[in-house]
């Protein structure tokens, strides 16, 4: 197909890696109910065969206008009247190594600075500028509101299009912060691609498969490997962005940091570790986050019940599956008992 394939351009070989990379995923994904040891032993013989660095499955968007051709986040959050999501704080303090808000849980990575974040939020306000309305959630520059407060904080419903933080360059092409807030070095092109299938994401699949006993690998290798690989994900699209990269010595320290906490964790808390970088990692891409819940329990969610603030209340679950229709229960004879969407029974 060449150039009519959007994804490999016609390298049947890359879709081959493809292929058997889905399956490894497709497995771990079902390896609670079934033992897939066999099938992933198989997988992993030649590794040459699975993703690489230069084989992710994503789809690259473009930087035109007329066509526009920019990722869809793009549009939403840099085109005239966007800036309408907002950035959950407590996924902002797991990567800036505080923990004002969630005593329960915590952060993992207390006092350990993630050096993704200038790549993954942009800041609109210049250190010490004002808002342009009162404030929910405030953090430096960092402009938010927190979740489980709609109808309840008195400053949630504001208006902050021009003040907010917004997703950066890292998950939708958009800016790279470098400090100054509203006068960023890259404005932002809009042509970061949606990640589907990644080389990090294959690594943190064998990193719980190994820990989890189904592989002899080393978990702990692997772990590191995948947030090396993760952080080489940023710098690709720093790149091609023409944004500054970042140092390798930045990324040794906090790869040392979160590998002292692994090592020194039991087997859930490394799992956790495994699943927490994993979702970090696979920001702007959440769809792999949410099956890793619901396999895993992990990362550990904001739980808006559980912290010191009067303006969170949290009423319902996360759901982890979906319920039968209740139409097919109430006239088939065989059916089962409606699940509990808290559950996945």
């Amino acid at each position: 197909p060449g150039t009519d394939d959007l994804i490999y351009q016609g390298d049947l070989d890359k879709w081959t890696k493809f292929a058997k990379t889905l399956k490894l995923k497709m497995y771990n994904q079902i390896r609670l109910i079934q033992d897939v040891s066999a099938e992933v032993a198989a997988l992993l013989t030649d590794e040459s065969l699975l993703i690489g660095p230069e084989d992710d499955f994503e789809f690259q968007y473009g930087a035109a206008v007329a066509p526009m051709n920019r990722n869809p986040g793009y549009q939403q959050e840099y085109t005239p009247g966007g800036s309408y999501y907002y950035i959950n704080p407590y996924f902002y303090e797991i990567l800036m190594g505080q923990n004002s808000f969630f005593p329960v849980e915590g952060n993992p990575y207390m006092g350990i600075v993630d050096p993704r974040v200038p790549y993954y939020f942009y800041n609109q306000l210049a250190p010490g500028q004002d808002a342009e309305n009162p404030v929910a959630y405030r953090n430096g520059d960092f402009v938010s509101v927190y979740m489980f407060s709609y109808n309840i904080d008195p400053n949630e419903g504001f208006d902050q299009a021009s003040s907010q933080t917004v997703a950066g360059l890292y998950p939708l092409g958009g800016r790279y912060d470098d400090g100054n807030g509203g006068i960023a070095s890259f404005n932002g092109a809009g042509d970061t691609p949606q990640r589907m299938l990644t080389y990090f994401s294959r690594l943190y699949i064998q990193a719980e498969l190994a820990l989890e006993g189904i592989t002899g690998q080393d978990p702990a290798q692997l772990l590191e490997d995948a947030i090396q690989a993760s952080f080489d994900k940023v710098n690709e699209v720093a790149s091609a962005a023409g944004a500054p990269l970042i140092d390798q010595a930045d990324i040794d320290d906090y790869i040392t940091d979160v590998m002292d906490l692994y090592d020194a964790s039991d087997d859930d808390g490394k799992l956790r570790h495994i699943m927490t970088q994993k979702w970090i990692a696979n920001y702007g891409s959440a769809f792999d986050s949410y099956t890793d819940y619901r396999r895993t329990g992990y990362p550990l969610l904001h739980n808006g019940n559980t912290e010191n603030l009067d303006v969170n209340v949290q009423t319902r679950d996360y759901p982890v599956s979906y319920p039968w229709k209740s139409y097919d229960n109430s006239f088939n004879q065989n059916a089962q008992n409606q699940k509990n969407k808290k559950t996945l029974k």
